[in-house]
């Protein structure tokens, strides 16, 4: 016995529409924004490297992780409110470390102290929170890498 659209209960066309719905993408919760230009430091200086949640939503209780090629080990993450050493690239120890006074408001950056010439090039900076994860890139251009008494130069 078949029912007709008709005489289908009042919560029965609902329901199905409900059930027809595409499933929300987890990661749709949040989007992860970098700046579009390079930040540009001197080596040998200090650079920040800034991102951002859309909308602006806490990320306190989230998961942050920057990284380069890949994401361990990372140049820095940031877990259960505190920073993870033990999963820090060795070269980044006690260089780069989490700037959080605006983690309240959705916004995080990567300080690292000391640029050096191999610091140049493309990081990643990754927000989870639970199943939700995103992430955008941020290009550090380091300026001014002199080496090998090759600066100042002196004419003869």
């Amino acid at each position: 016995m078949s029912m007709a659209p008709s005489s289908c209960p009042p919560g029965c066309l609902l329901l199905l529409m409900v059930l027809q719905l595409p499933k929300m993408d987890s990661a749709a919760r949040f989007d992860v924004i970098g700046p579009q230009e390079p930040v540009v430091a001197l080596v040998g200086a200090d650079a920040e490297l800034p991102c951002r949640l859309s909308p602006n939503v806490s990320a306190e209780r989230m998961e942050l992780r920057w990284f380069r090629r890949t994401r361990s080990p990372a140049v820095l993450l940031y877990r259960d409110g505190r920073e993870r050493e033990a999963e820090q690239a060795a070269e980044y120890r006690g260089r780069a470390t989490l700037v959080t006074h605006g983690l309240r408001a959705g916004r995080a950056a990567l300080r690292i102290r000391g640029v050096r010439a191999s610091d140049d090039g493309e990081y990643r900076c990754f927000f989870r929170d639970g199943d939700s994860y995103e992430e955008a890139v941020v290009h550090l251009k380091a300026a001014g890498g002199c080496t090998g008494g090759d600066w100042p130069r002196r004419s003869a």
